[in-house]
């Protein structure tokens, strides 16, 4: 029997603050009716949550993830996205088909749809196809072609690093090397830039990150299991403390690096450079923020303290029903009449508090329930072949992937 992972909830509470990140962004923007430059930031937090994915799965599921229970291990990741993908992708085609005055052309519409329904909005090399509807949704469509991949991944690490990163590392120069040549010479830039956004082979290597680093933290936590317990002693809650602050300025300076202002960016120059376009939408602060995973999951700072409280873990619960539901309700807000924009800040904080209802319903009422009737079916199932080992596969409830 495989023991149960003890729950990194400090790593909960981060989810929140990066789904909290892109949500200031989008209603900033709206609030104001201006093009606030927030997008690098939103952008990085969109990158925090693949990699933050790629360590939480490889954490729950290095040694427990066979090719007797991938199926299992598939269905239990739909049932994590598609039920409140769904609720959230009919909500926002509503909004659009009530605010939207153009002429609709059904058939191209009903293709859309599929490709969103499905979730292969962003594997599709259709421009601006991933941002229609639920625009936020195109990050999970990507994902789950990260879901694909993870249990090949996962095999490839379990005994060395070099074969998987070898490998994704030519994948990743292959899928630069077409757009750059192919893709560039023949588009736009805003064309250009979507697919290196929204692809997923273009995103694998902030999801691979979080893996080998997710890989590293197994291998402290079982050679130094006293890594793991709280701290109790004052000088080592000092020194998490400035782990977890000098992480967090780590951060800090690989956002700035890789900015339009930062050094990196200069480097360039002007132009569609793939690479630079690249390092800025978030495989430039990737080792930081897995950095930053590593040292939040081994310490007990004052800052981990703080993430790992009821209300913050209980936030990061809620952060993916935030994160799906902005996109509708901003686009509801924007319809509003311009003397509604009187005061920007009462819009915001009427924006956020809406997202913020709505995310709790849709998390009780939504998420969760859907997802255990899904996987409901496949845990009967096992435990008629597996008798009493029930924890085989206790991370299908685990709350801090999305």
């Amino acid at each position: 029997m495989n023991p149960k992972r003890q729950s990194l909830d400090a790593l909960t509470g981060l989810r929140f603050v990066a789904a909290f990140v892109v949500l200031m962004a989008h209603t900033v923007t709206v609030a104001s009716r201006e093009q606030v430059s927030l997008a690098h930031l939103s952008m990085n937090a969109v990158s925090f949550f693949f990699v933050l994915s790629g360590f939480i799965l490889t954490y729950v599921y290095f040694d427990r993830l066979t090719s007797q229970n991938v199926f299992s291990f598939y269905r239990a990741r739909w049932a994590r996205i598609w039920p409140l993908h769904a609720a959230c992708l009919i909500f926002a085609v509503a909004v659009w088909l009530l605010c939207s005055g153009q002429y609709l052309n059904w058939t191209l519409l009903s293709k859309m749809l599929l490709s969103h329904f499905t979730l292969t909005q962003s594997w599709l090399p259709w421009s601006g196809l991933a941002n229609w509807f639920n625009g936020p949704a195109w990050s999970v469509s990507t994902e789950l072609g990260f879901y694909v991949f993870f249990p090949f991944l996962l095999w490839m690490t379990r005994k060395r690093f070099w074969p998987m990163l070898l490998v994704v590392a030519a994948i990743t120069i292959a899928a630069l090397w077409i757009v750059q040549f192919y893709v560039v010479p023949n588009s736009s830039m805003q064309t250009t830039r979507y697919f290196l956004y929204v692809n997923p082979i273009c995103r694998l290597s902030d999801f691979v990150v979080g893996i080998l680093f997710g890989r590293i933290f197994l291998t402290i936590s079982k050679s130094n299991p006293s890594s793991l317990a709280p701290s109790v002693y004052s000088w080592r809650m000092l020194r998490d403390t400035l782990l977890e602050i000098a992480a967090i300025g780590a951060i800090c300076i690989s956002l700035y690096l890789f900015s339009n202002e930062g050094p990196v960016s200069h480097l360039f120059g002007k132009g569609t450079n793939v690479l630079q376009t690249w390092l800025k939408f978030g495989a430039g602060s990737s080792l930081s923020f897995a950095v930053c995973l590593l040292v939040f999951g081994l310490t007990g700072g004052l800052l981990s303290k703080v993430l790992s409280s009821r209300t913050a873990v209980y936030l990061g619960e809620i952060s993916y029903a935030l994160y799906l539901v902005q996109s509708p309700v901003l686009e509801t807000i924007k319809e509003l009449p311009a003397t509604a924009y009187s005061s920007p800040i009462v819009i915001f904080l009427a924006a956020n508090a809406i997202c913020f209802c709505l995310a709790i319903f849709l998390h009780h009422l939504v998420e969760n329930p859907f997802r255990r009737l899904i996987i409901s079916r496949s845990r009967t199932e096992r435990w008629q072949h597996a008798g009493s080992d029930r924890d085989t596969h206790g991370s299908d409830d685990d709350p801090q992937d999305r």
